[in-house]
């Protein structure tokens, strides 16, 4: 049984994009899939290491603490004003960190005593570093609790009305022109100053940098009075020097920690484990958040407490979504374009391939047709012939050969130009030389003196051309002009052959205009008919590809009864 060959289909560049873009989407897609789960991978991981860090710095700080009356307020300022967990995100394109602060994420931290109460934790307060007498500075902070006078509380509220309009805390500005602090309870209050909003600008160009809801630089002023015993006055310049109280320095002076809606909501299932005496760490995953807590028992002044702490991080935070599809959008756009490119590159190839494979397939149909016709005249004649010696007829015999032999010429000039064209075509590299064009044309015109004589056509060589190509396949270029030319020529016509630096031209009489559009595809001849022996319509087809070989252009046209081919450079 025979094995029906399946014919290969052609695509087109269309059809090649919709393949292979379409697979650089969907691969985009599932590296999208891939990256988002990489990302929260990585989040875990870092959180999970960031937030045991920062849980052995606070653990540090407790121990390092003498142990004194105040141990548990300088442990609260401590936990408020370190609070800096973060994670930070790395790849070839860049990173990107995400604080605790950063929108959908924050962090909290409570020492919890026996008795269940919260006795320090990172909720916001407001805190400063004070240095007397050129010692080490110390925490102090300024205690927002129910027993607080009012201004306190609504320094606190002025604060949080800022925050909320700020993408960036660090843009609110704390200014303290005088204060009050009691040295004994590590406390203080603000007297005189400023808590102030304002907009980041670019010092070359003047652009603001930040914008909040189109707010202008928005400031509270600070304006407290205490009559208390326990605190002294102090008066501050621009630099926080101490002015005419040289003994103290303020360092730090601002809000730190998380505010305290945020604290309340992630603070409320905190408690302290005296039964189990629970401690550990884990890790909680919750659509978008993800969350990591620790419990550590730890003793302080003698008594039992327990540090929990928790991180949670949203993994749709505008800083995370920005690295990720900064990233997927970078990784598609690089594919989609190499897609592209190799679409265009294999398109232009198959071109090219199909180009070739129908100039074969016409080539071989064509010099199909123009044999067949030969043949069939070579078999009529060989009948006849074969009539003519058996009826002893030699005048009949002898015309029925000769119309053979003139068939057999015929085929024979089919085949050898079609074995010319494919030579040429075949030629990659090529060997040039200096080349004397009006030579050429003399020495091939000299070989057509005689047809040219039995014809009456005159002829004329003008001109002088030099030409850096290859000699043969010049020479056969020119030959087949030439050829070409005489055989068209209208007897007592004439031909011209005209030179110059940049071209050659052959011109020459014809019986009428002919169509030059498609005389230099192969078994293309200038009539309709092509079963004349006039040409095989090769000549024209192996100059083009001669004179391209060469880096020149075949140029072809016919008017008032004239037609031109021309070699330009």
């Amino acid at each position: 049984m025979l094995k029906k060959i399946k014919k290969k289909k052609r695509v087109n560049l269309t059809e090649l994009l919709i393949k292979y873009v379409g697979a650089a989407l969907i691969i985009s897609l599932l590296f999208g899939i891939g990256y988002n789960k990489y990302i929260r991978r990585e989040i875990a991981k870092q959180i999970e290491i960031d937030n045991s860090q920062n849980l052995l710095n606070i653990i540090k700080n407790v121990n390092d603490q003498n142990d004194n009356e105040n141990i548990i307020r300088d442990i609260d300022s401590y936990m408020s004003a370190n609070d800096h967990n973060y994670i930070e995100l790395n790849d070839p394109f860049g990173r990107t960190f995400v604080y605790n602060l950063s929108g959908g994420c924050a962090s909290v931290a409570a020492l919890i005593d026996e008795n269940n109460n919260i006795v320090a934790s990172n909720e916001m307060e407001l805190c400063a570093i004070f240095s007397f007498s050129g010692n080490d500075g110390k925490w102090f902070q300024c205690p927002c609790t129910e027993e607080s006078i009012p201004e306190i509380k609504q320094l606190y509220e002025n604060y949080m009305e800022l925050y909320n309009l700020s993408e960036i805390s660090d843009n609110i500005q704390i200014n303290i022109e005088s204060i009050y602090i009691n040295k004994k309870d590590h406390t203080f209050i603000p007297c005189k100053g400023s808590v102030k909003l304002f907009k980041a600008v670019d010092p070359r160009s003047g652009a603001v940098l930040y914008q909040y809801n189109d707010v202008s630089d928005k400031e509270f002023k600070i304006d407290i009075r205490i009559n208390d015993e326990n605190y002294e006055f102090y008066e501050f310049d621009n630099n926080y020097d101490p002015g005419t109280n040289h003994d103290i320095k303020m360092f730090l002076c601002g809000f730190h920690g998380t505010p305290k809606n945020v604290f309340d909501e992630m603070s409320a299932d905190m408690s302290f484990h005296d039964q189990y005496h629970y401690s550990g760490s884990g890790i909680q995953y919750d659509d978008d958040i993800i969350t990591v807590y620790s419990n550590t028992p730890i003793t302080i002044g003698g008594k039992d407490h327990f540090l929990c702490t928790k991180f949670a991080v949203n993994t749709e935070c505008p800083e995370l979504r920005t690295f990720y599809w900064r990233r997927v959008i970078i990784f598609s756009a690089i594919l989609v374009a190499a897609a592209i490119i190799f679409c265009i590159i294999k398109n232009t190839k198959n071109k090219a391939a199909y180009a070739f494979e129908d100039h074969r397939k016409a080539l071989t149909n064509d010099l199909a047709h123009d044999i067949k016709t030969p043949l069939t005249a070579i078999s009529g004649y060989a009948e006849n012939l074969q009539k003519a010696i058996e009826n002893n007829d030699t005048e009949k015999a002898a015309g029925y050969i000769s119309s053979i032999l003139e068939n057999v010429e015929y085929t024979d000039s089919i085949v050898n130009r079609t074995l010319e064209l494919n030579k040429i075509e075949a030629v990659r590299e090529i060997n040039k030389t200096e080349i004397n064009m009006r030579e050429i044309a003399e020495n091939v015109l000299e070989k057509y003196k005689l047809m040219l004589g039995e014809k009456n056509i005159s002829s004329e060589i003008s001109g002088e051309m030099s030409l850096n190509a290859d000699a043969a396949t010049i020479y056969s270029a020119v030959e087949n002009l030439i050829t070409n030319a005489v055989k068209y020529t209208v007897p007592t016509g004439k031909i011209e052959i005209v030179m110059d630096k940049t071209s050659f031209k052959i011109i020459n009489d014809v019986f009428e205009d002919i169509d030059t559009k498609d005389l230099t595809e192969p078994f293309v001849t200038g009539d309709n008919a092509r079963s004349k022996k006039a040409g095989s319509g090769l000549g024209l087809s192996i100059v083009k590809n001669a004179a391209e070989l060469n880096g020149l252009k075949l140029s072809l046209s016919s008017a008032e009864n004239k037609f031109t081919a021309a070699l330009l450079k």
